[in-house]
């Protein structure tokens, strides 16, 4: 998010001071994720000072740096599928006891 303009109303200010000492990450943007504490708290005063243009709030997904070894993925997810086959075919299999 990008500070602009310090708004005016109270409950506005005190989530803006909190903003305020938020990590920089250069260029005026302050990082702010959502492991950081009370973000249920800021979301709704975040989303109203976007809306009023007091900050800039950009979302963006940031991916790992390394691509997946998609050999290992397939791997995993035919020994799931296997276990999965193995699974069902133990539940048809076994005795039914409705009414």
């Amino acid at each position: 998010m990008r500070p602009r303009l310090e708004p005016e109303a109270p409950a506005l200010l005190a989530v803006w001071r909190l903003v305020m000492v938020l990590p920089d990450a250069g260029g005026g943007e302050r990082i702010f994720t959502k492991l950081e504490g009370h973000f249920r708290m800021w979301r709704r005063a975040l989303k109203e000072m976007a809306r009023l243009g007091h900050i800039g709030l950009h979302r963006y997904q940031v991916y790992p740096p390394k691509e997946p070894d998609y050999r290992k993925l397939a791997a995993a997810h035919k020994a799931a599928a296997a276990d999965f086959k193995a699974v069902r075919t133990l539940l048809e299999s076994a005795p039914f006891h409705g009414d």
